[in-house]
């Protein structure tokens, strides 16, 4: 089982403790579904439903801790683009 931190973007190495922010303990198995998704959409049909299952509790718990949050570039950007935006 792996740590997968949602705060600091990504799985961290096995036997590492837990993570202080949002994070969740997950499968080898479902983390390696989710990387082969790009390169083989069928992958999902193939595989387990407790693998599938637990790729997509990641993937909603991933999209909610993120949309929750404004990004910290966004402050930078609005900052930045002031003097570029043309009127």
């Amino acid at each position: 089982m792996l740590w997968f931190d949602f705060e600091n973007g990504g799985v961290l190495e096995a036997d590492s403790k837990r993570p202080s922010g949002h994070a969740i303990l997950t499968s080898k198995a479902a983390l390696s579904l989710l990387q082969s998704f790009r390169e083989d959409p069928k992958a999902t049909i193939r595989a387990k439903d407790e693998e599938f299952e637990e790729a997509l509790t990641i993937l909603g718990q991933f999209l909610h801790f993120h949309l929750e949050r404004p990004p910290r570039a966004w402050n930078a950007l609005r900052k930045y683009s002031q003097p570029l935006n043309r009127q």
